[in-house]
């Protein structure tokens, strides 16, 4: 299930089991119309990133569980390609932005020639295999007491 409708739902649950109409919900948040907050609530919008965890922030909710994710690193058990993507580019990596370039990069290599990703993804196994040994070499160094 997308993270947006798994927000919708959740907040639909809060908003029933608070008993409350849709304009309480509209003070309460304070951002958004009530025909808004209403397609909302049916799951027929389920607003940008911001404005959902600017509504979880409001109701005292934590966002992520909200969306079925209980820990940083752990994605919801039932989750779709677009979802994991969208995880593993806000969650994941430190450099968003550059990651996000990297994988229009991928997109548009896929678009010129469908083989190229698996070319691709051989280059970048060789380099993270390079990389582990680097890495492997200089923590040994390290422990060692070796510059």
């Amino acid at each position: 299930m997308p993270i947006q409708k798994k927000f919708c739902e959740s907040l639909k649950v809060w908003f029933d089991s608070k008993n409350l109409k849709v304009k309480d919900l509209v003070a309460k948040i304070n951002k958004g119309s009530q025909p808004y907050i209403s397609n909302v609530l049916r799951g027929e919008r389920c607003g940008n990133e911001v404005w959902r965890r600017m509504v979880a922030d409001k109701i005292g909710l934590p966002y992520n569980r909200m969306i079925g994710i209980e820990d940083e690193n752990t994605l919801p058990s039932i989750i779709s390609l677009e979802d994991k993507e969208y995880f593993n580019v806000t969650k994941k990596f430190k450099k968003k932005a550059r990651a996000i370039r990297i994988n229009e990069k991928l997109i548009y290599a896929e678009q010129l020639d469908e083989d190229s990703l698996d070319k691709i993804e051989r280059q970048i196994d060789l380099e993270l295999e390079d990389l582990e040994k680097r890495v492997g070499i200089k923590k040994r160094q390290a422990a060692n007491g070796e510059d």
